[in-house]
């Protein structure tokens, strides 16, 4: 979080500098703003570059907010996304990735309204949107001159680093868990941001000047790729000097002076661009130098325009697939299954009825949520087995279970 204050205060001092430089230089290349101009030409080129500034500092308004959408999700939505699943997302989008979202949005916003004066700029600071009740739509609005709207299908959601009430299960050996981090991607997204501002221009004599930016990406993994590992399709709706980076996030279960950690490391990855157009990019993702195996529910994680995308690599497990009997299982499948519950219902036997199994417990708004996460290869007996005949997500929920992922 420091080096993004850094980053941003970096481009805010550029971007103020930038502007500046290019009101002045057409103040005083255009003398006699407020009259008619003689030169017709000379002024439409002036506000050309006036407008032009004006619409790059919205680009970085909208891809930064963005940027701290996706990864505020992927670090602090799991605690709350249980309340998504249950049915109440008014909840889910009261949580730290919409907070803190927000105030992203406001800090990117606060050159204009802090130098508005000197650059003769009339700018409203867009408010804190209320909870809504879906948060694939965050849309910041001032009172009728500013917008900023992001929007994401397929957000990734994620954990907290540090989560000491955090318990493992094997076999009926149980760990306290130091630290448990998990990200829940789709297969495939879709991002957006469109920022616009009305506003007055009092250096170019320039009243209700509306100016839009919005830029659109969306990637999904291809797990059919011909040329080896998975395909990672992205488009773009302006045209992209291609580059996407990528990294691969392997989860790893460790033990270090008898503490159990459940977290990421980074695996060696081989990225070949196989095919690409001005708008359109695929590449290939390939471990490399792993021993078969070793990637063990990973995610893909794609910057574009350094816009972090979260992707699953895996397809979904289908839950009647998943269940046996009295068991939910989780028969090598490269995803988790996680579920969640508001009760303090006895679902098991014993702790031997866990195979590999973390449970979570988080306090949110006064009230408690329990996550299971059955890892690969992992099970619950639950303690009885009528579990998995009919529809086994409602019979999760009349049990007091929500079906979280995938």
């Amino acid at each position: 979080m420091r080096g993004q204050v850094i980053l941003l205060t970096a481009l805010i001092i550029a971007m103020a500098v930038s502007a500046v430089l290019i009101l002045q230089s057409v103040a005083t290349s255009a003398p006699g703003f407020g009259g008619v101009r003689a030169a017709y030409g000379v002024f439409s080129r002036d506000v050309s570059k006036a407008v032009e500034a004006i619409t790059s500092y919205l680009d970085y308004v909208g891809a930064v907010s963005l940027i701290n959408f996706t990864e505020n999700t992927a670090l602090y939505a799991l605690p709350a996304v249980g309340f998504d699943v249950k049915g109440e997302p008014v909840e889910y989008c009261k949580w730290l990735h919409v907070n803190k979202t927000a105030d992203m949005v406001n800090a990117s916003m606060m050159f204009f309204v802090a130098n508005r004066a000197s650059l003769g700029l009339s700018v409203e600071l867009p408010q804190r949107p209320q909870p809504a009740g879906s948060c694939k739509t965050l849309e910041f609005k001032g009172v009728d001159r500013t917008i900023v709207r992001l929007n994401v299908t397929g957000l990734p959601n994620g954990t907290l680093l540090v989560t000491p009430q955090a318990e493992n299960y094997d076999n009926g050996l149980k760990r306290q868990v130091e630290q448990f981090s998990l990200v829940l991607p789709k297969s495939s997204v879709a991002l957006s941001y469109r920022a616009s501002m009305v506003m007055d221009v009092s250096l170019l004599a320039l009243a209700g000047l509306n100016v839009t930016r919005e830029f659109n990406v969306s990637a999904r993994v291809d797990v059919n790729c011909p040329a080896g590992g998975v395909c990672v399709n992205i488009t773009v709706s302006r045209p992209y000097m291609w580059t996407a980076k990528f990294e691969v996030l392997n989860r790893t279960i460790y033990i270090e002076e008898g503490r159990l950690y459940i977290n990421y490391t980074l695996a060696g990855i081989d990225v070949d661009l196989v095919d690409y157009t001005e708008y359109s990019a695929v590449y290939s993702i390939k471990p490399e130098g792993l021993p078969e195996g070793r990637l063990v529910e990973y995610v893909i994680k794609a910057y574009v325009a350094n816009i972090p995308i979260y992707l699953a690599p895996a397809a979904a497990v289908n839950p009647q697939a998943a269940c046996q009997g009295s068991e939910l299982r989780n028969n090598g499948w490269d995803v988790p299954i996680v579920l969640a519950n508001f009760t303090k219902v006895n679902i098991l036997d014993s702790s031997t009825s866990y195979r590999n199994v973390t449970k979570i417990n988080y306090n949110i708004y006064n009230q408690e949520v329990t996550y299971w996460v059955i890892h690969r290869n992992g099970k619950i007996v639950f303690n009885s087995n009528n579990v998995c005949s009919g529809d086994v997500k409602q019979n999760l929920r009349n049990r007091g279970l929500y079906w979280v992922y995938p």
